[in-house]
């Protein structure tokens, strides 16, 4: 069976379309430039989702679409070409579905549709109260979604995963904390006194959720969360995994959540910071998802924590230069 990966040139898309490949599917690359780390065998149509024939062409012959791409708030892009990319890009990805005849259209969403929570952990049904350009991005390419299902008959399925964490990753506010494992300031601070938890979501069980969603039936229609289980607090999560990457552990410096956040919204007007505003409020938010849908419908688990992702992470980091124990 032939499955297009939209985005399949970025750090999810490698691996799910690698991970096609060895299960026996035949897999079809849509992006902009081929990514250096795609197996050869990979089937590769060059263009941009805001070309429609492009998109048209590159779906023929496809059973399942994989709907990867998205500008992220880290690109700094201006509202108007991310509502191109996020929302008709999506948009153009459904149609080229329909047109050729997809039965399954499984799509990336994100936590970010949640905003901010007032509790946690939340599930699917949980408000969404999108804080960002991105997020609102999201919420309205999921109603896209809902739309094509229930007009069109395409089989969607909306995916929301935290931020994806692996060997290889390039968001640069993660790779400074990988820094900071090895070589650990004086005193490692910890806003709103690191009793919050933010939960990641490890690359392989996302690509694993991929495949199933592709997969599964009796879905369509649905959003699933995909997150890590057993998420502890900041503060928990720095000490082990210190503890476990044979650091000494550092002595903390709790910081009120407030002042961690005017702190840290300064530093990224100066250009000091790369952890933008957005999230920077979320700093004194647990943003915890509740996965049991996924496991109950999907048959999908995390197979990592946190602290596990991050420790496979800081190793690669670790061996590649990044930093000396």
């Amino acid at each position: 069976m032939k499955q297009l990966v939209t985005g399949g040139s970025g750090f999810l898309g490698v691996s799910l379309t690698t991970a096609l490949l060895q299960a026996g599917h035949e897999a079809r690359v849509f992006d902009l430039t081929r990514g250096p780390g795609l197996p050869p065998q990979t089937e590769f149509a060059p263009g941009d989702v805001r070309d429609r024939q492009a998109l048209l062409s590159a779906a023929r012959g496809c059973a399942v679409v994989h709907h990867l791409v998205g500008l992220m708030p880290q690109s700094r892009a201006p509202d108007e070409l991310m509502q191109a990319v996020n929302v008709e890009g999506t948009r153009n990805a459904l149609e080229a579905a329909v047109a050729a005849g997809a039965r399954r259209f499984v799509f990336l969403s994100s936590m970010e549709v949640y905003g901010y929570p007032k509790a946690a952990p939340f599930a699917e049904t949980c408000p969404l109260r999108p804080i960002g350009t991105y997020g609102r991005n999201k919420v309205e390419a999921e109603e896209l979604c809902r739309r094509y299902f229930l007009e069109k008959g395409l089989e969607t399925v909306s995916l929301r995963p935290s931020t994806l964490v692996a060997p290889g990753i390039v968001e640069p506010t993660f790779l400074d904390l990988l820094g900071m494992i090895g070589r650990p300031p004086p005193l490692f601070p910890l806003p709103a006194g690191g009793r919050i938890r933010f939960q990641m979501t490890a690359l392989a069980d996302c690509v694993s959720a991929c495949l199933l969603a592709a997969a599964k039936p009796g879905i369509a229609g649905e959003a699933f969360n995909i997150g890590a289980r057993d998420t502890v607090s900041l503060r928990e999560q720095v000490a082990q995994v210190m503890e476990r990457a044979g650091v000494k552990p550092p002595r903390f410096l709790p910081i009120p959540g407030v002042l961690a956040r005017h702190g840290l919204l300064l530093a990224y007007r100066l250009g000091l910071s790369k952890l933008e505003p957005d999230h920077v409020r979320l700093l004194d938010t647990d943003m915890v998802m509740d996965c049991r849908k996924a496991e109950a419908m999907l048959g999908w688990r995390s197979e990592r924590t946190n602290v596990d992702m991050i420790l496979e992470t800081y190793e690669w980091y670790r061996t590649r230069g990044g930093t000396k124990k």
